[in-house]
């Protein structure tokens, strides 16, 4: 097989230098001695049985010889090693008591902090909201889907029973799964099973009659309908007045624009007079220039017509006029600007509220609902019930409405639809809906004193401290309430979708107080003690536990076994240990996460599990700031309003999704990196990975040229494979790398002569209504070619003769055309106004070859040409950023790099009128250049570094997790998921896990270890399986230099079943010795062994195992069966089965299968469209699928993001 290209494969961590300088409370001196492991003991203030345990392990441990076979283990020198240190004295119950420098891991390997409690023991389970749920937010209801890192939402912290305000820290997309829809009166939400909910808990002690109710958090799966969940009732006010636009008076040149005073800021005035206009206003044209505003109120209504005319005076200066006996008018065009600018167009049914409403303070928003209840409301005049009524054709306000009523503190009902004839047409029906808000309804700010008097006449409205005759006032304030369930009902496979969240960790949705993910660890822990089961640290085990420690400790794995068998022994700390009484089932997986992050440590934690008769259990072992521009394909977006499952463009200019988005707090140094082109600047945090060519690897013995630095070989800089570095360790010179964003084919929709023609749009024309649709291009009168060549695009394209207009005085020419669908296709295609024109996604994934016309007409329009004798330049400007950056990629894609200037705008005089001139973005590129600072291959740019600048920064900064290819483009660039992970340097792993599974039990233990590239990880692990018992060991091997780890299960009772399912992945300088062993001690027992292993870059794997069936074991049934795939023609791998059957009456199976990946299966995949890269992962995902299938999702998808990580020799 021929040698690949290795720029996907190469993988060394090392460069990165993670590790950590920590100041520990105790470090034994290297080596191991007698004394060191007394010493141990005593610090630990273990039992005389336990020290004395480990004084004969390390007896044994001087006697026992080194392994001759397997692995090279010569590299292994016991006295460089410290045995035991304590980097704290407190131990961590809470995520903010895990010390510093092992939060500092998980950050650096890119965890979402959910994740990291999970891993850490503080937490644990995710779980997840379908991803239209609505959370509120300071800036109102967002669907999860949107919910931005930094946003604010709204926690219940439990110690003051309050509602407060919590920032979000990250967002993260889950995947499909189930989802079950939950109801709660008016509120309803869509959830996975074990998404926790705050509810209300009676409890009654036993052999009382009474009980009380308590608070708690329960899973989904837990509630039933009936059950109290807590609600909010009123949400904290944080909001602010808002600054609003204001429309500029344009220059009439014959128009007179009555003058008006229009507000800066927000007020309760204000507000009430914008929800008055939703509710009962309209905006009237008089031509393209003229318009009015008017408002239904019949002129019965004289109290509200005279709020109106003194709020209208007052706001605006202008009077509000009696138009006609059903409205009145206000006539001012500024003013239907100024509505329309600030979200308010329009008409009845299609007005929405603007989201900037939810931001108010509650006074504010309290008036904006009272004026809409003046326009389209009532209150019911009845004994028992005032309520407000609402009713509209438009279903959206009203849903508007509703969420600042909940956000307010206000009831609601359902939204109902109802149909009722037409007043003037009998045949025609009319479709309505109605909303109800009840509760506190007196606060709202009507103005109409026949609703004011109404709403005072309330007596009585639901706090909700009752249910069914049931109270519980006292678990109730102004904040929370509790209503009854009243449907739990499966509701399909959706996406779904997890926060986290500072403080209290949970957040209203849907008005439903539920948990983000982090778990309720404690809710956990206690339900865990109630059925009896133990899960500590062995350490605590030992001392509050030794009756059912000391008659198993050691018994499994003695430290006669082997030499680092009677190591660990000695020296052994940490780890933990797991009781599972008899029937107990323990659904959750318990897990702990083992770390080596200093030189020259070992790691030597023990493991025991006892499951008694019939349990079960399964153990799992295992930055950007904002404003920094991303690109999604078709534009650049901040990297802060990225979301999961989004697309965003990798490192090889293909497309891929984002799993996760991770913001933290940052304090530190900010790098710009400033390259040859000054406006793709961008900032990032020193350790996170850039893709860039060392300028060092490819120089050449020649004199700097203009005073630059050092020559490079351009045959070298074409042919080196970029590396990812550090940002803190670039120099100014390195190369960066531009990828050209890859198109997605022909689209016959666009001609030659259409492109040509949005190309001259894009750079001199413009679209509007002026009685009828026009568009208009507008020349200088010296570009006859031009307006030549437009006027017969515009005839051929729409069959229309355009008006060719001179402009007296100006030396231009318009070329108007007046056509609906021209206008249509430039406005969706190419945007509209100078500042906000842009290309669209249709246009943007064209082919170079297809979008050539509109990237020539657009120059020939907009730009100059300046020649310069050696070289031609190219320039054209625009007043539109997001343009600019597209042209630029265009023109990438064409073989050309573009370099982007910003001409900042400002107040200016032009012909003695004052003007405010936009900014200019001047795109700028050099044909036929005989020495160029930037080089070009197939597939990017190499931009030199220009400066690096640091600053000092303090904020949140933000990361991506990009499946598949763990890169991303920021501003045109390639960076990689930030950091890479590097455990240790010449550290040593050896672990003891011992398994005592009972009658009936079943236990799985599952392994993923990644441990750096220079560690030697040398584990004993050993199960004993009774009667009818069932283990498994799922063990998966991605790093370390050395492993040598086989899985063992004696079979000592009849029917114990055991399954080890092993995984192990060796690359360039790695040796993954592993397998399995099962004694069948016993008749009719069975054991499975499936082994699977991946080598590449010079690897080495090697399958061990041994299975042995003694006499009298009858009934016996084996399957063995091994599988390696061999990457390349470097790599090797092994295979040591052993079989010992000496009873006759047993079936045995063995299989053994060697591959190699073909270059046809590469050819398939990529005619396909994947890259080579992507080819070879799928392949070997593929491979190692049985193995993934049975993990957790989140560790299957991990174990995913590891083999790819290896397999496209990414870091991250």
């Amino acid at each position: 097989m021929a040698t690949r290209n290795p720029s996907f494969l190469d993988l060394d961590y090392s460069r990165y230098n993670f590790r950590d300088t920590v100041e520990y409370v105790y470090r034994t001196p290297k080596g191991l001695t007698r004394e060191i492991v007394a010493e141990i003991s005593a610090i630990k203030g273990e039992p005389e049985w336990m020290r004395d345990f480990r004084l004969r392990a390390y007896e044994i441990f001087i006697r026992k010889p080194m392994p001759t076979w397997g692995a090279d283990l010569s590299g292994v020198n016991f006295d460089e090693y410290t045995y035991y240190l304590r980097p704290t004295d407190r131990k961590g119950r809470t995520w903010d008591e895990v010390p510093e420098e092992i939060r500092r891991t998980f950050e650096r390997l890119g965890i979402p902090e959910a994740e990291r409690k999970f891993l850490a023991g503080v937490g644990a389970q995710y779980e997840c909201l379908a991803g239209d749920t609505r959370v509120f937010t300071h800036r109102g209801p967002v669907p999860i889907r949107d919910v931005q890192p930094g946003d604010i939402v709204f926690s219940f912290d439990e110690d003051q029973g309050r509602l407060v305000p919590a920032r979000v820290k990250a967002l993260a997309y889950k995947g499909e799964r189930e989802v079950f829809e939950v109801k709660v009166g008016t509120r309803k939400l869509k959830a996975t099973a074990n998404h926790p909910f705050l509810v209300l808990e009676y409890e009654r002690a036993p052999g009382r009659r009474r009980g009380r109710y308590r608070r708690t958090w329960k899973y989904l799966y837990e509630l039933k309908p009936g059950d109290l969940v807590a609600v909010a009732k009123r949400l904290p006010d944080v909001g602010r007045p808002y600054r609003l636009e204001r429309p500029e008076a344009p220059d009439g040149r014959g128009w007179r624009y009555n003058p008006i005073a229009l507000p800066e800021e927000t007020s309760p005035d204000l507000m009430w007079w914008l929800g008055l206009y939703v509710g009962d206003g309209t905006i009237h044209r008089d031509g393209p220039r003229k318009a009015r505003v008017e408002l239904a109120i019949p002129a019965s209504d004289t109290a509200l017509r005279g709020e109106l005319q003194r709020v209208t005076t007052r706001l605006f200066g202008v009077p509000a006029r009696n138009g006609d006996a059903h409205r009145m008018t206000v006539y001012s065009t500024l003013l239907a600007r100024y509505l329309e600018q600030n979200g308010f167009d329009g008409d009845a049914r299609t007005k929405r509220v603007p989201s900037w409403v939810f931001t108010l303070p509650r006074d504010q928003v309290l008036s904006f609902i009272g004026g809409y209840v003046d326009a389209d409301g009532y209150v019911r005049s009845h004994p028992k019930s005032h309520d407000v009524i609402l009713t509209s054709v438009n279903k959206p306000l009203l849903q508007d409405v509703q969420a600042l009523c909940v956000q307010s503190g206000l009831a609601t009902s359902h939204i109902h639809r109802f149909e009722s004839k037409h007043p003037l047409e009998p045949t025609r029906a009319i479709v309505g809906y109605r909303l109800q808000i009840s509760g506190e309804v007196e606060q709202i700010g009507v103005r109409s004193p026949q609703r004011m008097n109404r709403l005072g006449l309330k007596k009585y409205y639901h706090d909700y401290s009752s249910a069914h005759g049931t109270t519980f006032r006292d678990h109730v304030n102004e904040d929370i309430g509790f209503v009854r369930v009243d449907s739990i009902t499966p509701a399909g496979t959706e996406a779904v979708y997890d926060i986290e969240v500072e403080g209290p960790h949970n957040f209203v949705a849907e008005g439903l107080i539920v948990h983000n993910s982090e778990v309720v660890y404690h809710h956990i822990r206690e339900d865990l003690a109630k059925k009896g089961v133990i899960f500590v640290d062995t350490d605590t085990a030992v001392r509050e536990y030794p009756d059912l420690v000391r008659p198993y400790f050691g018994t499994v794995v003695p430290p006669e076994d082997n030499k680092f068998a009677a190591l660990n022994s000695a020296v052994w700390s940490g780890g933990s240990f797991v009781y599972v009484p008899a029937g107990v089932r323990v659904d959750i997986p318990l897990q702990a996460y083992f770390r080596i992050n200093a030189e020259n440590v070992g790691q030597f934690e023990r493991t025991l599990i006892i499951a008694e008769e019939g349990a079960y259990v399964h153990y799992i072992e295992g930055c950007l700031p904002a404003g920094e521009q991303v690109s999604v394909g078709d534009r650049w977006v901040n990297v802060e309003s990225i979301k999961p499952g989004d697309l965003v463009v990798a490192h090889t200019g293909r497309k891929a999704r984002v799993r996760a988005v991770m913001v933290r707090p940052y304090r530190g140094d900010m790098l710009t990196i400033r390259p040859v082109s000054p406006y793709n600047a961008f900032r990032l945090t020193p350790e996170h990975p850039v893709w860039v060519v060392r300028r060092r690897d490819v120089l050449v013995r020649r004199r700097p040229r203009n005073g630059w630095l050092p020559e490079a070989d351009t045959q070298k800089l074409r042919a080196a494979l970029p590396q990812y570095v550090p940002a803190g360790e670039l120099e100014v010179g390195d190369f960066l790398v531009f990828p050209k964003v890859r198109s997605e084919g022909h689209n016959p929709k666009y001609s030659p002569q259409l492109l040509k023609l949005l190309g001259y749009y894009l750079a001199e024309g413009s679209a509007f209504v002026h009685g009828k649709p026009t568009v208009s291009f507008t020349f200088g009168d010296h570009e006859t070619d031009v307006i030549a060549e437009v006027v017969s695009l515009i005839r051929e394209l729409t069959g229309r003769h355009p008006y060719v207009v001179p402009l007296k005085g100006r030396h231009a020419v318009n070329v108007i055309v007046q056509s609906e669908e021209l206008m249509n296709l430039c406005v969706e295609a190419c945007g509209k106004g100078a500042a906000d024109k842009r290309l669209s996604e249709e246009l943007m994934k064209l082919p170079p070859e297809q979008i050539r016309p509109l990237l020539e007409a657009y120059f020939r329009g907009d730009g100059n040409v300046c020649d310069k004798g050696n070289s031609i330049m190219y320039r054209a400007a625009t007043a539109s950023e997001k343009l600019a950056q597209q042209i630029q990629e265009l023109l990438a894609r064409q073989g050309i790099f573009a370099s982007i200037q910003v001409r900042p705008g400002g107040v200016d005089m032009v012909q003695g009128r004052r003007i405010r001139r936009k900014d200019q973005y001047i795109i700028v590129y050099t044909l036929d250049k005989r020495w160029s600072l930037v080089r070009e291959t197939d597939d990017y740019f190499l931009v030199p570094i220009r400066a690096i600048e640091r600053t000092p920064y303090e904020g949140f900064v933000f990361n991506l997790d990009v499946e598949g290819l763990q890169s991303y483009l920021v501003r045109g660039f390639a960076v990689h998921n930030c950091t890479a992970p590097i455990y240790s340097k010449d550290s040593l792993h050896s672990a003891v896990v011992e398994i005592i599974a009972k009658r009936g039990a079943h236990v799985r233990y599952t392994t993923i270890q990644n441990w750096s590239k220079n560690v030697y990880n040398l584990v004993t692990k050993r199960a004993v399986a009774y009667e009818d018992a069932t283990v498994e060991w799922i063990d998966g091997n991605m790093g370390s230099k050395v492993t040598m780890k086989y899985p063992c299960v004696y079979l000592l009772g009849k029917g114990a079943k055991a399954e080890i399912l092993s995984v192990a992945y060796a690359g360039a300088g790695q040796h993954q010795d592993s397998g399995g062993k099962v004694i069948h001690g016993a008749p009719y027992t069975t054991s499975t062994i499936t082994s699977k292993s991946i080598s590449k870059d010079g690897g080495r794997t090697t399958y061990r195992g041994l299975v042995k069936v003694p006499k009298g074991s009858v009934g016996v049934k084996v399957n063995v069966r091994c599988d390696a795939l061999i990457l390349d023609e470097k790599s090797r791998s092994d295979t040591y089965p052993y079989m010992e059957i000496e009873e006759e009456r047993v079936t045995i199976a063995h299989e053994a299968t060697v591959g190699k990946i073909s270059d046809d299966q590469i050819f398939y995949l990529m005619s396909r469209g994947l890259t080579e890269a992507e080819a070879l992962a799928l392949i070997v995902l593929g491979f190692i699928e049985p193995f993934a299938k049975v993990l957790p999702m989140e560790y299957a998808i991990e174990l995913n993001r590891l083999i790819q990580l290896e397999m496209e020799g990414a870091v991250g």
